[in-house]
C-alpha cells in the first residue's frame, strides 16, 4: 500500500510540475500579449480586438492549474503565529483538518463547475469580442482542482500515516511544504 502511494505520489507531483511549466509558458505569454496590446493601442491606435478576452482566459488557466505547485512549494499563505506554539502532534492535526477543509473545497469547485461547462457547451457560449470559445477555458477548471485534490489527499495520507506510524513515507519527495511556514 505504501509503495502504491509513494509511485502515484511520483506521478501526481510529475503531472503537477508539468501544469507548473504551462503555466509559466502561460504567464510569459500573458506578458508579451499585454505588451504588445498596449503598444498596438496606444502607439498604432490600432487595439487587439480578443486581447481582454484571451487574457481573461489564461488567467483563469494560469490560476487553476498553478494551485497544486503552490501547495507542493509550500507557497500559500499560513498563518501559523498561534498554531507554531504547539506541539508538533498538535500542529499536524490542524494540518489534517486544513487539508480536509481543501479537499471539500475541491470537490464543491469541481461539482459546481460541471453544470456551467453543460451550460457553455449546450449553448457554445463564446467570449462577447473575440467569440473565442469559453469550454476550453472553463474545462481547466475542474482539471486544476481536481489536481489539487490530488495533492491534498497526498499530503493528508502522509500526514496521517506519519501519526499513525510514528514515521514519515520514505519517498523521493520530502513531502510537501518546502517552505518555512510549514507546521511541520
Amino acid at each position: 500500500m505504501i509503495k502504491l502511494m509513494i509511485r502515484a505520489k511520483s506521478l501526481i507531483y510529475s503531472v503537477a510540475n508539468i501544469f507548473e511549466y504551462i503555466g509559466w509558458v502561460l504567464l510569459l505569454s500573458w506578458v508579451v500579449l499585454m505588451s504588445v496590446g498596449t503598444f498596438m493601442r496606444y502607439a498604432l491606435s490600432k487595439p487587439l480586438l480578443f486581447q481582454s478576452d484571451l487574457v481573461a482566459g489564461m488567467l483563469v488557466i494560469f490560476c487553476t492549474f498553478c494551485f497544486a505547485p503552490v501547495f507542493i512549494r509550500g507557497g500559500h499563505i499560513r498563518v501559523d503565529m498561534i498554531t507554531r506554539r504547539f506541539s508538533k502532534r498538535t500542529q499536524d492535526w490542524f494540518c489534517i483538518f486544513a487539508d480536509v477543509v481543501i479537499m471539500i473545497y475541491t470537490i464543491v469547485i469541481i461539482v459546481s463547475v460541471f453544470d456551467l461547462i453543460a451550460f457553455s457547451f449546450a449553448l457554445n457560449e463564446k467570449f462577447e469580442v473575440s467569440q473565442i470559445p469559453l469550454l476550453p477555458f472553463q474545462l481547466c477548471i475542474p482539471i486544476g482542482f481536481g489536481l489539487l485534490g490530488l495533492v491534498t489527499f497526498v499530503d493528508l495520507f502522509e500526514r496521517l500515516y506519519a501519526l499513525i506510524t510514528g514515521n514519515p513515507m520514505n519517498s523521493e519527495h520530502k513531502g510537501t511544504q518546502k517552505s518555512g511556514s510549514d507546521f511541520r
